[in-house]
Order: C-alpha cells, then structure tokens, then sequence
C-alpha cells in the first residue's frame, strides 16, 4: 500500500509597483527577477511595463 501525502496548495498574488527616477535601473530589475536576462544596452521605457512571474513554494 503506497501512502501518499495531502499538500494543501494556496495561491497567493502579489502586485509589485516599482517608481524612481529615470535611467536608475528600472527595468532592468524587473526584468533580471522575471526572465533572468540582462541587457548592457538602454532603451528608455515610457509609459509602464506589465510583467507576469510564477514561483512554486
């Protein structure tokens, strides 16, 4: 007989709002934490910029 455990899973959401100064790192920030990329390159965003991150704990 296999004996299995019941994890009890909760969803949690977060939303993170991040505001400063210009050419400070912005979006390099959110991107590094989100796809794990980072550009030498900049390309000034306007506007906003939505991302979306899933973490399983």
């Amino acid at each position: 007989m296999i004996l299995q455990k019941k994890m009890s899973e909760k969803a949690f959401g977060f939303k993170i709002i991040i505001i400063g100064a210009p050419a400070v790192g912005k979006t390099s920030l959110i991107k590094k934490y989100t796809i794990d990329a980072f550009q030498k390159s900049y390309i000034s965003t306007l506007g906003t910029q939505f991302s979306k991150y899933e973490e399983n704990m």
